[in-house]
């Protein structure tokens, strides 16, 4: 009840206990509540009921409709609840959907790099009988590296575009499906190239060995000289590695504990940044043929992955320690998720290698050495 019980006042505010209602509906609401005087002095007509019988009574009419309004809220909370336990599955679902998803494309770029790694081994005696047979490249070599990666398209295509299509009232459905057709258009050209006419193939090889002839004959005839770029850098401190990145743009090497990183152009080189992360002489550099990240190994026994963030901003890995003693030098496999150390302390250290996450996981050590594991190759 809003009102205070004690507050309520009588018709001619005796300022006493309420004892009667007067329930006549043509006088005011203050004129209703009589007290033991109002009942001397007041004339009043219609009936009369005890003021405890009244508020009994308005308390049962409240009680029985809030029951009927905790029924009914009740039935729409459980219906309502019903609701959001089946748009919570709904979230599930669609977060098992995506992350399926982002799994085969984590997959689809997986593949693509193993294909890459497949395509550039080769054979020298192959190679060697191709230029002995004035073969062309193209036409002995078919560009089989196109067929894997459509044989890859179609199988991870369908796969992606089956879960996508759930998803085509989202804002990125449109730029999704844009890549994917421009996947297959570029590697629809890529197969119409590969179907060249062989007689223009024929005519371009034709025209790259007459070129070739003439340029020999030109060295014959005449006295050709290299002149040497003298843009030498010099500096006081060893240096013991170098390495370049598959474009050879990018030029690293060391100066006893300091990491340099150079741009490498025309012959020229310009010092971008030091590196200054170790705390002893860096030993080997290994760059990576995939990434845009670096390996070094110094005498504080550590291993870092360096990688490029920004523009001239490289970032190191947490340190990796698990060699007792200097770390000598480094070797990754083809597929670049495998390194192997040696070092000082005659072991050889094999990890799991992530460029992507910038992670060196140690796995195991080697240790039937009974000397330094000083270089791999």
């Amino acid at each position: 009840m809003i009102e205070n019980e004690k507050s309520l006042q009588c018709a001619l505010n005796h300022q006493l206990p309420i004892v009667y209602v007067l329930l006549n509906p043509s006088i005011s609401k203050q004129q209703r509540l009589l007290c033991t005087e109002c009942l001397d002095n007041v004339d009043f007509e219609g009936k009369v009921i005890g003021f405890k019988k009244i508020i009994q009574m308005i308390e049962e009419q409240q009680h029985q409709k809030m029951n009927l309004i905790e029924n009914t809220i009740i039935q729409y909370i459980q219906q309502i609840e019903s609701f959001h336990n089946l748009i919570s599955q709904m979230k599930s679902n669609i977060i098992l959907q995506l992350e399926q998803l982002s799994t085969i494309l984590k997959d689809w770029i997986s593949n693509l790099y193993s294909i890459g790694l497949k395509h550039s081994q080769y054979s020298f005696n192959d190679e060697l009988e191709i230029i002995i047979n004035k073969n062309n490249y193209m036409k002995s070599n078919p560009t089989s590296f196109v067929k894997d990666i459509s044989r890859e398209y179609n199988n991870q295509n369908s796969k992606a575009a089956s879960k996508l299509e759930q998803y085509n009232q989202f804002p990125e459905y449109n730029k999704c499906k844009q890549i994917l057709s421009d996947i297959q258009i570029d590697l629809s050209k890529q197969e119409q190239f590969e179907n060249l006419n062989n007689n223009s193939i024929n005519k371009i090889i034709e025209l790259k060995d007459i070129i070739q002839i003439q340029f020999l004959q030109l060295l014959q005839e005449k006295d050709v000289k290299f002149n040497f770029i003298d843009q030498s850098v010099k500096q006081k401190e060893a240096c013991v590695s170098i390495v370049f990145n598959s474009s050879g743009s990018i030029m690293v090497s060391t100066n006893e504990e300091v990491i340099k990183v150079w741009n490498f152009n025309s012959g020229r080189i310009q010092l971008l940044q030091n590196l200054q992360q170790h705390e002893s002489w860096v030993n080997c550099l290994i760059y990576s043929r995939i990434q845009k990240a670096f390996l070094s190994c110094s005498s504080d026994n550590t291993i870092k992955i360096w990688k490029l963030k920004k523009e001239n901003q490289w970032i190191n890995s947490e340190s990796n320690k698990q060699h007792t003693a200097e770390v000598l030098c480094l070797i990754i496999n083809q597929n670049e998720d495998q390194l192997f150390s040696g070092g000082n302390d005659k072991s050889i250290k094999v990890w799991q290698l992530d460029f992507s996450n910038d992670k060196l996981i140690y796995q195991y050590s080697l240790e039937k050495h009974k000397s330094i594991v000083y270089e791999g190759s």
